[in-house]
């Protein structure tokens, strides 16, 4: 699972920093590739600090989270992270991984887009984005439905698949959108 978890999140956002920089062709400086890889390459890990944060001060007495801590007390660094992504989708109540905070997100990544200039901000917060997406399609094509409950648990009041079917494909076409003001 840490495997799959590490090298899917690294391909996806392998192919889109190639994408980014084919585009930017003749319009960069090196300085400027290595600010677009390196904060591409920070923003693809980055939100997994949300499955830390679960286990150590969310969600604390959960099975998952004190066998991660055990682990930790005794520096097997190495078995924690293996254990943290082999109960990666138990995790279902994440602060950043929902549907509350990905609104949120889409403003603030439309306004650092359009008004930070800053290359490393700017796809910092799109491979954020792009974590995020990816999380979301992989639980859909796992359980091959658009149930995702962990988008979802901070709203108690129950919401019809299609619903959830049109917010998912409302953010990535968000996030598809947002990806032109890198183009320009």
């Amino acid at each position: 699972m840490l495997s799959y978890e590490f090298f899917s999140h690294f391909a996806v956002s392998l192919i889109y920093l190639t994408i980014i920089s084919l585009f930017k062709i003749g319009k960069f400086n090196s300085l400027d590739y290595f600010s677009l890889w390196l904060g591409g390459l920070i923003g693809t890990y980055l939100l997994d600090i949300d499955h830390l944060i679960y286990c150590l001060f969310f969600r604390p007495e959960k099975t998952s989270a004190k066998k991660f801590q055990a682990l930790l007390k005794e520096k097997k660094y190495k078995e924690a992270l293996f254990s943290l992504a082999e109960t990666h989708f138990e995790h279902n109540e994440l602060i950043f991984h929902n549907a509350v905070f990905i609104p949120i997100w889409i403003i603030l990544s439309f306004f650092i887009l359009s008004s930070s200039g800053s290359i490393f901000a700017s796809i910092l917060v799109m491979t954020i984005y792009l974590h995020l997406l990816k999380d979301i399609w992989d639980v859909i094509r796992i359980e091959k439905s658009y149930n995702l409950k962990f988008l979802f648990w901070q709203i108690k009041t129950p919401i019809e698949e299609k619903i959830k079917r049109y917010y998912v494909w409302g953010i990535t076409l968000i996030f598809i959108l947002e990806n032109f003001l890198l183009f320009g």
